[in-house]
């Protein structure tokens, strides 16, 4: 994709995200209206488009690609961890912020910010993609993510949210419709194509809304957001970008790995955090 492309793609999605602050401050989006947006992108529109990734297309992806890709999604938190662990010990004197600092640069708003942001740039084709590197984020951020809150405690992390998560099934799913070229019906697929385009402009407009309820203030005072922001926009891309470059070859792959490497912090983590 050219240059023009890209930032007319980033301009798109800026717009949107704008939209989400107007609806905000005009109080047509509300928490409550958020809440069930996020509901609906997160148990339906969102587990469709991972299934639409995959219909009647010719992956040139096989299971040892597949195992290849949840090795980088492993390594690529593991750097962001080791990055993040080493930031705390250089920057961060109170001890009761560094897990946090560690949880916010360690995981990235892959599957609200991700989602739209790959399928724009590189095509629904890439969502599924994608998908395979988010199990193990799911699998790390309600383990490690959590163990970091609580401060180093592993009492409080919730095993059987693990296997209740809807991405995670959409992946297990769309799996057998790849390697075994299963074609579903044009009406299903249909179905599947309208609910599944609704991920890019319902996720931005949440990230719009949920910014539209802060203050100025609130988003542009302290330090300590713009040390995570600095981190985890710039320093880790760059590390993630110079270090797999060296050995993955695939274009598309090593794309992916940079803007996931390259996404704000997730949504979830103040979540997370307001939880235990």
């Amino acid at each position: 994709m050219s240059f023009a492309g890209l930032l007319s793609r980033m301009l798109m999605l800026l717009v949107l995200i704008c939209v989400g602050v107007l609806c905000s401050k005009l109080r047509i989006l509300d928490e409550r209206g958020c809440a069930s947006i996020n509901q609906l992108v997160l148990y339906i529109c969102g587990p469709l488009l991972i299934i639409k990734s995959v219909l009647n297309v010719e992956l040139a992806y096989g299971v040892g690609d597949i195992l290849s890709l949840l090795l980088y999604s492993v390594m690529l938190h593991g750097i962001a961890f080791a990055l993040s662990w080493l930031c705390t010990r250089i920057f961060i004197r109170k001890k009761a912020k560094r897990g946090v600092f560690m949880l916010v640069s360690t995981f990235g708003n892959i599957f609200f910010m991700g989602v739209p942001v790959v399928s724009a740039l590189y095509g629904d084709n890439a969502v599924f993609l994608l998908s395979i590197f988010v199990i193990p984020f799911n699998l790390l951020m309600f383990t490690l993510g959590i163990y970091l809150i609580l401060g180093g405690k592993s009492q409080g992390i919730p095993w059987k949210k693990l296997l209740v998560n809807p991405s995670l099934y959409a992946t297990i799913r769309a799996l057998p419709i790849v390697f075994l070229r299963i074609e579903l019906p044009g009406t299903v697929q249909d179905i599947i194509g309208y609910l599944s385009q609704m991920v890019v402009p319902l996720s931005m407009l949440l990230i719009g809304a949920s910014l539209g309820r802060m203050s100025l203030k609130h988003v542009f005072g302290g330090a300590f957001s713009y040390a995570v922001c600095a981190e985890k926009l710039i320093v880790i891309p760059l590390c993630a970008y110079c270090v797999f470059r060296c050995f993955v070859k695939d274009a598309l792959i090593l794309g992916i790995l940079t803007v996931v490497a390259a996404m704000p912090s997730a949504s979830i983590s103040p979540i997370l955090c307001a939880e235990y």
